[in-house]
């Protein structure tokens, strides 16, 4: 279940979890916006998410409250804090003034006779928060697109920290043929596991059409010995040895 503090800048959210299928309850949060359970690196953790819009976000900035304030607050309480700004903000092309988008036009911001606020300086404060505070940061372009964000956060956490590899995945592409008269798709699958295979050995790229032109099975590559290997259409004795040695190292 997702926590939402019940006051003005997050309550109003509370509502719009309903069509995901999350269960989500006012709560009188310490920090944070929204709060939930899930596992982290070291087991059972509370994750944090602290909503600004980009006129908070500044404000909170020049006041030093999120720094000075609330960030400790935040850190103390959760393993895991989530920093969401909201809105659609950019650099003046020619100045670097910090706009924001109103409507169909882009407005610097801040008012008559107040310092401009430059883009680098929410940039940089926010690259401070993210590396040398730990909190991750998110932008988002709505209230709609926050709450997207917040399930999606709630939904990962709740698959479980040691269920997540899509950073620990192994890159052993299998080149696309290069001459129309070949049909990969003609292939039997073991020739198909033969030519993947084959495509892994130092060198061979593209010349795995030619291997499974001599080798049909892939335990015909663990047996096949230096001579075997330049029966393959454009392997010398160098490069058959390497792939024979490639195989049969221990």
């Amino acid at each position: 279940m997702i926590l939402v503090d019940d006051r003005v800048g997050s309550v109003e959210l509370l509502h719009a979890f309903a069509k995901f299928g999350v269960r989500a309850e006012a709560s009188k949060l310490g920090s944070a916006d929204f709060a939930f359970a899930g596992e982290g690196e070291d087991g059972e953790c509370m994750v944090g998410v602290e909503r600004k819009r980009i006129g908070d976000m500044i404000s909170s900035m020049r006041t030093r409250r999120l720094s000075g304030y609330q960030l400790p607050k935040l850190i103390s309480d959760y393993r895991y804090v989530v920093l969401v700004v909201e809105g659609v903000w950019r650099p003046d092309p020619a100045s670097g003034v910090l706009q924001i988008l109103k409507g169909r036009y882009w407005q610097n911001y801040g008012g008559k006779g107040r310092k401009p606020m430059m883009y680098s300086e929410v940039d940089q404060h926010l690259n401070t928060l993210g590396f040398k505070a730990g909190v991750q940061i998110r932008r988002s372009n709505s209230p709609e697109e926050t709450v997207f964000q917040i399930v999606n956060l709630y939904k990962w956490f709740d698959k479980g920290w040691d269920r997540h590899k899509s950073h620990d995945q192994c890159y052993a592409p299998v080149p696309e043929p290069k001459r129309v008269s070949f049909r990969a798709s003609a292939l039997t699958p073991d020739e198909k596991l033969v030519r993947a295979f084959a495509a892994q050995l130092p060198g061979c790229d593209a010349k795995c059409d030619e291997v499974v032109k001599v080798f049909h099975h892939l335990e015909d590559l663990f047996e096949a010995g230096v001579t075997d290997w330049q029966q393959v259409n454009g392997v010398g004795k160098v490069l058959a040895r390497r792939w024979f040695d490639a195989l049969h190292k221990k």
